[in-house]
């Protein structure tokens, strides 16, 4: 569980706004690609972002059926691959950028863009 998610980013326009958020998927040949759903676009950059309530892998996968993706190659994958995409979310910092790495094996990767993304005003002296 977490309540954090990570939400499409672009240099050009910031995080994504709405309730768009990025999800793990398996790309057709045994690796993970990442897509931003709703929209079902391929996503290489997303920034962690407070989603206020605990999303259980449950509920994830909930909203990828929701979402109109089909879970492939089969459930006990994607749940895993979801379980373990949740785990690596935990670690990022809110506000922070990261590189989402498609991988063959069907891993998760991420890479520290450093790119950090304050809500906070900066301090004054």
């Amino acid at each position: 569980m977490t309540k954090k998610l990570l939400v499409p980013y672009s240099d050009a326009t910031g995080p994504a706004k709405g309730r768009t958020f990025i999800a793990p998927v398996w790309d057709g040949r045994g690796g993970v690609t990442y897509v931003s759903l709703p929209g079902n676009r391929p996503v290489d950059r997303g920034m962690s972002a407070f989603v206020g309530t605990e999303v259980t892998v449950a509920e994830f996968m909930v909203r990828l059926v929701d979402h109109g993706f089909t879970i492939s190659p089969s459930y006990d994958w994607q749940e895993s691959l979801v379980a373990r995409y949740l785990e690596a979310v935990k670690q990022i910092k809110i506000g922070h950028v990261v590189r989402l790495i498609p991988k063959p094996d069907g891993s998760i990767c991420f890479e520290a863009d450093g790119t950090a993304i304050s809500g906070r005003k900066p301090q004054l002296p």
